[in-house]
């Protein structure tokens, strides 16, 4: 927790100097909440924290799907997806047919 290793009046600081830290924010306002007694300023630090984790995870997630396209072009990708499983379904099909 922020307050064994830190004084409680840089606590403040580093949230300003690290608004995208979301350890910091959740410690932040645990701080408040335990040790303040400021439940309702610890959940708008928590409420933060959890906006920034979702932003990270949708910017990871657009990262990785503008890897798999390669050019950025999201209709292409679906395209080959579409492609792609109608294959799988014609090698079923196929298959199927050389069992009778």
């Amino acid at each position: 927790m922020l307050t064994g290793t830190l004084p409680p009046c840089l606590a403040p600081v580093l949230v300003r100097r690290y608004p995208s830290s979301v350890k910091l924010l959740r410690s932040y306002g645990r701080f408040l909440e335990e040790v303040k007694n400021d439940p309702w300023t610890a959940a708008k630090y928590y409420s933060e924290a959890d906006k920034l984790e979702e932003q990270q995870e949708n910017a990871a997630n657009d990262a990785m799907l503008s890897d798999a396209v390669g050019d950025g072009d999201t209709t292409s990708m679906l395209a080959q997806v579409g492609v792609s499983a109608a294959t799988r379904q014609l090698r079923v099909c196929v298959h199927a047919g050389r069992r009778k």
